[in-house]
């Protein structure tokens, strides 16, 4: 996953870091367009699937906007 995001159309960078909690996965991407399209991909769609079950809590999403 990591790998298909940073080499995504209009991603600028991804890291994944380790929280006590479990993993954050972060990301800056062009243009808000350029995220939507990124995960309404078949990639970020698998992934997503593939959490679901191993999962202790609730999957977050959080957008930040500079503008």
């Amino acid at each position: 996953m990591l790998g298909a995001m940073r080499s995504a159309p209009g991603a600028l960078w991804a890291d994944l870091l380790a929280a006590e909690e479990g993993y954050v996965l972060l990301s800056e991407w062009r243009t808000a367009g350029d995220l939507d399209a990124f995960e309404a991909s078949t990639v970020a769609d698998a992934f997503a699937r593939a959490l679901d079950p191993v999962l202790a809590g609730e999957r977050t999403k959080r957008r930040f906007s500079s503008g």
